[in-house]
Order: C-alpha cells, then structure tokens, then sequence
C-alpha cells in the first residue's frame, strides 16, 4: 500500500511522516530524488542527490513517475520504485506535491494496482503560523 502525502511547504508533511515511520512498525519512505543539497531536516533516505547531469539523463530515459522543478531544483520519483511499492505487502509513505498526485493514480491504475494508492493531503494552518515555521525552519529568525 502507498500513501501520498501532499500539502504545501512549512504544513508538517515531513513531521507527519516521521511520526508515522517511529509509530508504525514495517513502514518506509519511497525514496525520491532532487537537484537540490541536503537538509539538516531531510529524513534518513528521503532523498537521493543528483547533479543536474545526472537529472536531465534521468528524465531522457523517462525514469521518473513524477517530475516538478521548484525554485531552481527539481524532484522526482522513479517509476520502478512507486512499481516496487504497490507490489510490495509494506506500508510506503511518499511525499509528492499535490499537484502530482494524480500521475501516481495514472501510473498504478497501468500497472492494475490502483486500489493500492490512498492520499493525505495536509491543509495550510493560518498564514501567521505558516510564516513563523517557515522562517524558523530556514533559520531566518
């Protein structure tokens, strides 16, 4: 079963899914892939690193399930990996964007698995709240 979790940036997606993981025993984090250097934040296996090389090779052999460039950086998760998590007798969670949810449905649905896809979407706290987590998050408090 995979699990997409969606929201906005600062919402508590990753606080969610970390949560989850230390709660829910046998659950992983399909991994996803970006442009961008690591976080102090970033969970343990959330993301592999790629140059930008790298990545545009990776979108030539059309790897990828989902792609979205985001300031300058680009995130992605591989087809064969959402594959391995809708076979798969685990629990996987994915952070995706909301927007992207729906190339998961598409792409479990061709492979006949699309009642292995459930979605979380977070909605967006008070605007005042969103801009401390944000600030506070990039260190610019």
């Amino acid at each position: 079963m995979l699990y997409t979790i969606s929201g906005c940036t600062g919402v508590g997606k990753t606080s969610l899914i970390r949560k989850v993981l230390a709660e829910i025993p046998d659950t992983h984090l399909l991994r996803s892939y970006t442009t961008r250097a690591p976080r102090d934040n970033d969970l343990p296996g959330e993301y592999t690193h790629l140059s930008d090389k790298e990545w545009r090779n990776a979108l030539m052999q059309s790897v990828f399930a989902w792609h979205v460039h985001v300031r300058d950086m680009m995130y992605g998760t591989r087809r064969e990996d959402v594959r391995a998590a809708l076979d798969s007798t685990r629990l996987f969670l994915a952070c995706i964007a909301p927007e992207k949810v729906p190339d998961i449905y598409s792409l479990a649905q061709a492979f006949g698995l699309k009642l292995q896809v459930r979605s979380i979407y977070i909605l967006s706290p008070d605007r005042r709240v969103l801009f401390e987590r944000l600030t506070k998050d990039r260190g610019m408090t």
